[in-house]
This record gives structure tokens, sequence and C-alpha cells, in this order.
């Protein structure tokens, strides 16, 4: 069907917070900000307690420098030329690249003050990413041993819930003492606090405008998702990122209420999993040329809402340990945190077969797609782990998938041509024309 669409008056907002923030990582150090570099999935609230800082996360800027393909192809060509394999996180690959040609589309890679990462089974390359940055840099480095354990069922029992939350509440009360050191700053429970009512505020708003997804028509499409989402991932912990996550929840409600769609033609609605092919968006238009509408991404969904008692996928309420209230005091507000990381974080769907399988099924029924497509992420090991069991599962249910090989950041690593024949297939056999 045809529907209406309309520009989106957040977008120029999402671009401008962006960019500042890119600006501020590059001229952290001459403000006297700290300058820290990390994951993308870090508490960073808790680096906020040191106070003045910025953060040059890893993640983020696979997806900006993919807006730059001279460097982004240079990037990863360097990473090869220092004797990493092609399987390496793409993100990883991109990041070291661009460390190692001291170059980035802002100016020359900024040294950090220090850096921290997560340990974890779920991502080997995590630890070794920003330990490597750190030698590179001769800097000082904290790793964070994350026990990111998820049982068959997706549950864990009150004991294991509370041993684990523990284990890690007190590495992060650790992390806090190694950095007054390494900083010569005395850490600030206020600003922790704050950071953090900000990030659970940025993670509910960030989850209602993924349940509005459910809407037909779709009120967003996958690439404006992937663009709108960028101050979600970067300025979760303060005022502005929220503010901005306020007005775009505002006004996706404003559009599901007067049917204003993300794209004009919804002919059917799909879920994409995992992320997005950044070097090679064509893939994602030509999906869209055939009124595919990509309506929901795992991905997308793990910044906003997390996992509630069942094991699904929803809006969870902030401070739950709390009865609800903001923490009073440090102690409060780590112990808070770790039991988010353990318990409820979105980025546990992916940490079992058995949760991807559910995943999907859950998506596809509360999104309302009409098939699943995809995107087996070359090095992204981790991302990758249950989707043939997810392919196998929805096959059995009658649920039509699409698998393409591709990467978000390496463009020698995609086959657009040969992608875009699969693509043309899988529409065809949903009875899918092109449009036009």
């Amino acid at each position: 069907m045809s529907y209406p669409t309309r520009a989106l008056d957040c977008f120029a907002l999402a671009k401008e917070l962006r960019i500042r923030h890119y600006e501020n990582v590059m001229t952290a150090r001459e403000r006297g900000s700290l300058l820290v570099c990390g994951g993308v999935v870090l508490p960073w609230e808790i680096v906020e307690g040191f106070g003045e800082v910025e953060f040059f996360e890893g993640e983020p800027y696979g997806s900006a420098v993919a807006a730059h393909p001279e460097l982004a192809a240079a990037s990863v060509e360097a990473t090869d030329a220092h004797g990493y394999g092609r399987d390496v996180c793409p993100y990883a690959r991109s990041y070291w690249g661009a460390m190692f040609l001291n170059r980035t589309p802002w100016g020359e890679f900024p040294k950090p003050h220090f850096a921290v990462q997560y340990h974890h089974a779920h991502c080997g390359t995590n630890d070794k990413w920003f330990r490597v940055l750190a030698e590179h840099f001769d800097v000082p480095y904290y790793s964070i041993d994350y026990p990111r354990l998820r049982t068959a069922t997706g549950t864990l029992t009150l004991a294991q819930l509370e041993r684990y939350t523990e284990y890690l509440k007190v590495q992060y009360q650790d992390f806090i003492r190694w950095g007054e050191k390494v900083t010569g700053r005395t850490y600030d429970d206020e600003r922790l606090i704050r950071a953090l009512v900000n990030r659970r505020r940025a993670q509910q708003l960030w989850g209602e405008v993924c349940e509005m997804q459910k809407t037909v028509p779709a009120p967003l499409n996958l690439r404006t998702l992937y663009a709108l989402m960028a101050p979600r991932v970067l300025c979760a912990t303060r005022r502005e990122g929220v503010e901005y996550l306020t007005l775009l929840r505002d006004e996706v409600q404003e559009r599901v209420a007067q049917g204003i769609a993300g794209q004009a033609e919804e002919r059917g609605r799909f879920m994409h999993d995992f992320v997005a092919p950044y070097v090679a968006m064509d893939i994602i238009k030509h999906m869209e040329s055939y009124g595919a509408a990509l309506v929901i991404s795992l991905y997308i969904c793990n910044w906003g809402g997390g996992i509630r008692d069942d094991g699904s996928w929803g809006l969870i309420y902030p401070f739950e340990t709390l009865g609800g209230r903001p923490p009073a005091n440090r102690e409060e507000a780590l112990r808070d945190i770790a039991h988010w990381d353990i318990q409820r974080d979105s980025w546990l769907k992916m940490f079992s077969c058995q949760a991807r399988v559910s995943t999907a099924l859950q998506f596809v029924e509360d999104w309302k797609c009409n098939g699943v497509i995809f995107h087996i992420n070359r090095g992204d090991v981790g991302g990758m782990l249950g989707v043939l069991n997810a392919r196998a599962a929805l096959k059995e249910r009658g649920i039509p998938t699409m698998i393409y090989e591709a990467s978000a950041t390496d463009r020698r690593d995609v086959d657009v041509v040969k992608v875009k024949d699969q693509i043309d297939a899988y529409m065809e056999s949903l009875d899918l024309k092109a449009l036009g």
C-alpha cells in the first residue's frame, strides 16, 4: 500500500549532535577534558564520574567512517598490513586502521588519557581491541571481566544473579579507584548518578521508538533508524541526549497518530538482523525498491528496552533494584548498573542460540513481519551466534528468510551485484515486484 511520508524535524538535530560529539572528542585535550577510548556498550555513566570527559567509542566510528569511502578502505587495509586477519571484528579493523594511519574524518587520531573495555566470552575481540590501542599510545588500560552468561532458558537463578551482580559491582568499584590514581581526579558520585538517570531514561525513550515501529505503516525505515540512533549511542548519559530522544519519541508518536510512514510503499514488512552494511547501504536501498519496509532489527532494539522476566524483549522501567527511585549513593548506583548488565541488558539476547531463536520469533510476531533478512557480517563472530538456528526455526514455521554475506566496514567483503541478485530472487519469491 501507499502511505503519506514527510521528513523528520528531529533529523537535523541528530546530525548536529553526532557532529558535535566528534568535535568534542577531537578537542578534548586542548579543553582540559579527559579523553577515554572503549567499547560502546560499557557503562559510560561510571566514567562520567571522573569529571569533564569525552568518549571515543569504537563501534560507532565504523559506521561514521563509512561515509568516507577512501578512508574506510585505507583503514581496513592498514590493519591488514599490521598482520591482523580479515576475520577480526570489522569495527576493530576500521578503528585500528585509523589509529595506525593517524587519520580520522576530522583530523589526526586523538591520543586518549586511558582506555577501558569489557572482557567477555561473547566477543573475544573486545578486550584485545583496546589493549592494542593502549599499547600503541602507551596509555593505561583497564579490563573489566564481564560474566555475560545466560542459561538455556535465558534466565538466571537468584543465587546466580546475586553472585554475578556482586562480582561485576566489585570490579566497577575497583575501576573507580584505579581511575582516580591514573587521572589524579577525585571521583564525583553526583555526576555518576546524574549520568545513570540520563542513560536509563534514554534507554526507555529509544525503546518506545522501537515499540512504535510495530504500527502499520511503520513510522520510520531502517536507514533512518540507524541515523537517528547515533545520539542514543553517543550521548545517552547527557542531558542533550535525553532531550533529543524526548523530541524524537514525541515526533514519532505524532507520525503514528497521523499515519505518516517511513517510506511511501510498504508492501511487505521485514526484520533485518543484525548490523547494517554501512559501507554498502545501497543494498538496503535495493530492498526498499521493492516496497520492502525493514521495520526492526535486533541491533536497533539493543539500545532500548531490555530483557523481561519471561526472556522476551520489552520496555523495562528503571531502577527496579531500588523500587523505581534513582540511586542515592555510589553503592546503590553501581549495584543497579551491575544488576542491569547481568539481568536486563538487551545485548544478552545474543548470548545463547536459544535466545536468538526466541527473539527472532517474537520480533516477527510483534512487528508483524512477513520475513527476516539476515546479514552475515564477516568477522562479527559473536553477533552471528545463533543466526542459522534462528533461520531454521523460522523456516519450520513457514516464515521466509534470506541470508546475505557482507561487512559493516570493509567494502572488499561485499559483492554488491551478488547480494542484489539474491534480493531480487527473494522478493520475487514473495511476489513483490520492483517499484516503478
